[in-house]
């Protein structure tokens, strides 16, 4: 007799790399700007931006800057680099 193999749904693909790589940062009092590259572009990215039309960023600390895919609700972290905190 054969043995029932229920069918589970399989795992959701995981997440594609983010495209951003860390290039520096400034801030002051108020306000705080991380520099990104994506390809030959350089984007600053500020709390509540939204880059490359699919990455809202929704946090920004000492150790990462972390965005949200807009179409899935995702959410991804950018380390940064130990030496700019």
């Amino acid at each position: 007799m054969a043995a029932v193999v229920a069918n589970e749904p399989a795992p959701p693909p995981p997440p594609q790399p983010l495209p951003f790589r860390y290039l520096g940062q400034m801030s002051d009092r108020e306000d705080r700007v991380i520099y990104l590259g994506l390809g030959e572009e350089l984007l600053p990215a500020r709390l509540g931006d939204v880059l490359d039309g699919r990455y809202k960023v929704v946090a920004l600390n000492a150790a990462l800057i972390e965005f949200e895919t807009i179409s899935s609700g995702l959410r991804q972290s950018l380390p940064l680099p130990a030496q700019d905190r």
